[in-house]
């Protein structure tokens, strides 16, 4: 198919699925409304197929190729349903509440209408047929790899969107599979039929298409793209409507902060030694401006007061017991419990140590694309330790989910592009020292 035609079909399939999950939210369609629930499912796996047409474009094969490698997977091992697991609430979701039943049927927000009714295309069966345990677990299986499928596609894309070889895209994959979760579960076996996950993969691919990006035009279209998902999301699993607003937020401060503009003329900066003329730059301007209103107003009671009024949902008692105060300064959010280090733990130290030799010894000439990747794989303390953000992000979740915004974190990309470049460096070194030695004539050899 010629991917002009498939990119125009995407756009409108996306934007048919933005204005059902719009309608479903505030109805204005009647005949939306009344969509049988199996039309949803399929519409949402087409789109997502195109996604990864047109967004993979180049390299279509090898995202295919990954695809099957994980629906292969995904099908063989099947998801965590050892009771009393998570799971097994989303299949009694998945059947209970949408099989057999229209949009208007749904809870309007926060109920995985999208996922949902894209796993209800395989395991919903006619009403009164006879359910085959046997059969209904290989159902489970598939639907499993398919959404396997699915989140490896587009982390494949990410990969390969933020910079890196097809071979360490891959390993990008391989090591989210492995260490995305907790201590105490791996996130694609446990969450695979949650709304979560196809919640996640349109914030991955979101960050995919835009955050590596700072032209005019892209963050026009960025930000269009965004605002359309947002109702998707909102229907599907709302928490990563907040992982995409912050993720934007911050993309938005990094290219202001990228500005190299300087607000004296010219002439005189010749006269101004490099580290005093940062200070009369635009960068530095933006820097005071976002310093002030992500840390030092929230700092203020009356002005939290005030902020709670647009974000907070009544949750005021609970966010003053998840941040550590020293004489009334904040200082950061509770990150030694409610599951932080046992989700971002192990990942955030090891983090911290490859940033020294990361951005200190001269792997790469793309540090704007190396701060990214790392600003990536840390965003979650980011929030945590920065009082606006970790406000908004606290006093809308209940304890139990706190900890919930460690997957936010991307940290995968770090690691690779690491390795990517450790590799560049080695080969580099090993070049070098090649050259170096001694040419032997061919005297020499008789």
């Amino acid at each position: 198919m010629n991917g002009k035609v498939c990119k125009g079909l995407f756009l409108i399939f996306w934007f048919f699925a933005s204005v059902i999950s719009l309608n479903h939210l505030h109805p204005f369609f009647s005949c939306l409304s009344t969509m049988p629930i199996q039309y949803v499912g399929l519409l949402g796996w087409v789109t997502a197929l195109l996604a990864c047409i047109v967004f993979a474009k180049g390299y279509e094969r090898q995202v295919f190729a990954v695809g099957i490698i994980f629906f292969l997977l995904g099908f063989r091992i099947g998801p965590f349903l050892e009771p009393p697991a998570d799971p097994l609430e989303h299949l009694r979701r998945i059947h209970e509440e949408t099989c057999n039943k229209t949009i208007e049927e749904l809870p309007r927000s926060n109920r995985g209408l999208w996922h949902y009714s894209m796993a209800g295309i395989v395991l919903c069966g006619g009403e009164g047929k006879l359910v085959v345990p046997e059969t209904m677990l290989q159902r489970i299986n598939i639907v499993n790899g398919m959404f396997w499928a699915l989140g490896s596609s587009v982390l494949f894309i990410l990969g390969v969107g933020a910079g890196l070889p097809m071979r360490w895209a891959f390993l990008s994959v391989v090591t989210c599979f492995l260490f995305f979760g907790t201590n105490r579960f791996n996130y694609f076996r446990y969450y695979s039929l949650a709304p979560s996950f196809t919640s996640l993969c349109i914030y991955w691919f979101w960050i995919a298409l835009f955050f590596f990006r700072k032209r005019a035009a892209d963050i026009i279209k960025g930000l269009a793209v965004a605002l359309s998902a947002l109702p998707i999301l909102w229907v599907n699993h709302n928490q990563e409507v907040v992982f995409l607003v912050f993720i934007i937020a911050l993309w938005l401060s990094i290219l202001c902060l990228e500005k190299r503009i300087f607000v004296i003329p010219s002439q005189l900066q010749k006269y101004i030694p490099p580290k005093i003329l940062f200070f009369f730059s635009i960068r530095f301007i933006y820097f005071i401006i976002f310093f002030i209103i992500f840390w030092i107003l929230p700092q203020s009671t009356p002005c939290l007061h005030w902020l709670a009024h647009f974000f907070s949902r009544g949750r005021w008692p609970h966010y003053q017991s998840l941040y550590v105060q020293w004489h009334g300064l904040y200082i950061g959010g509770k990150i030694t419990g409610f599951r932080i280090m046992d989700t971002l733990g192990g990942i955030s130290i090891v983090s911290a140590v490859l940033a020294v030799p990361y951005f200190y010894f001269g792997f790469s000439a793309q540090r704007e694309l190396r701060v990214r990747l790392f600003i990536l794989a840390i965003l979650p303390f980011i929030v945590y330790f920065t009082p606006l953000l970790h406000f908004v992000w606290s006093s809308n979740v209940r304890a139990a989910e706190y900890y919930r915004f460690c997957y936010a974190s991307v940290f995968w990309l770090f690691f690779s592009r690491f390795l990517f470049e450790l590799e560049m460096r080695i080969c580099k070194v090993s070049s070098d020292a090649f050259k170096a030695l001694p040419k032997r004539h061919e005297s020499d050899i008789s």
